[in-house]
């Protein structure tokens, strides 16, 4: 058994090797096959067989570029939320989406005003990335008596959801990583008991189903709004069930990720 494997693992390591061959005759070495752009040059060094860039390597699916946080901010009961996205997908997705939690955490622990913190965040981003890295990113606080500050910088708008309707909160500003100054203004709220916050990632909104079309905003705007009487978690499940009902078994296109705050 050992001799046959070793003998297929052999046989597709000669297909690789004429494959780069044939690249390398066509020009196309050291191109990623997905994007037509230039593969990072320290793993082409690592492996010359490299086909594709970060951004498109295979185990996309199973790491994710968006971003879910919530944590406690004082010891009255005060809690930081945040919901984010970095524009592209796969690992290096991943990698900057990590780096951006680094930063906002750091700058958690400051005590920093949200303005600031958002401010402060977007300019160590653009620091640390390149040019045509971005992040879309809404964040909050939310106090025990239900007082709410949220900034929205060029996310999927949250929705307010009160007896019968959903509220958009549309950005405040925009993504982080396009301009190294920027102004986020921050929108004040307040949860009355059994009112809920929805936020989400474009891979909810945009998920599209065999026939072409995309489930949309205002899908989740109507669903959430005839579940005012649902908790927090049975709002969240309804969400996630008519996504799933609606792509009827097409594949996922993107990262998917649902945040659900209720004051009880």
């Amino acid at each position: 058994m050992g001799s046959l494997q070793e003998t297929a693992h052999l046989a597709g390591l000669l297909v690789d090797v004429d494959a780069a061959l044939e690249r390398l005759d066509s020009g196309a070495y050291g191109l990623c096959e997905s994007c037509h752009e230039p593969i990072e040059k320290e793993r082409l060094e690592v492996d010359p067989l490299c086909r594709v860039c970060l951004d498109h390597l295979p185990p996309a699916g199973a790491v994710s570029g968006d971003y879910l946080d919530v944590m406690e901010r004082d010891s009255a009961g005060g809690l930081f939320f945040l919901v984010g996205d970095i524009a592209g997908k796969g690992v290096a997705a991943s990698l900057l989406m990590s780096h951006l939690h680094a930063i906002v955490r750091t700058l958690l622990d400051l005590g920093v005003p949200l303005a600031e913190l958002v401010e402060r965040a977007n300019r160590l981003f653009c620091e640390n990335t390149l040019p045509a890295h971005y992040a879309t990113l809404v964040c909050g606080q939310a106090g025990s008596a239900g007082e709410m500050e949220i900034a929205n910088a060029g996310h999927c708008p949250p929705l307010l959801v009160r007896p019968g309707r959903s509220e958009r909160i549309e950005a405040t500003g925009l993504p982080l990583g396009l301009f190294s100054n920027g102004e986020w203004r921050v929108r004040t709220v307040r949860l009355e008991r059994g009112d809920s916050l929805v936020l989400y990632t474009d891979g909810l909104s945009e998920a599209r189903n065999a026939a072409g079309a995309d489930y949309g905003p205002e899908r989740l705007v109507s669903l959430t709004a005839a579940g005012h009487i649902r908790s927090a978690r049975t709002l969240a499940d309804a969400c996630l069930a008519d996504v799933t009902a609606f792509l009827s078994g097409a594949p996922k296109r993107d990262d998917l990720s649902l945040m659900v705050i209720r004051r009880a």
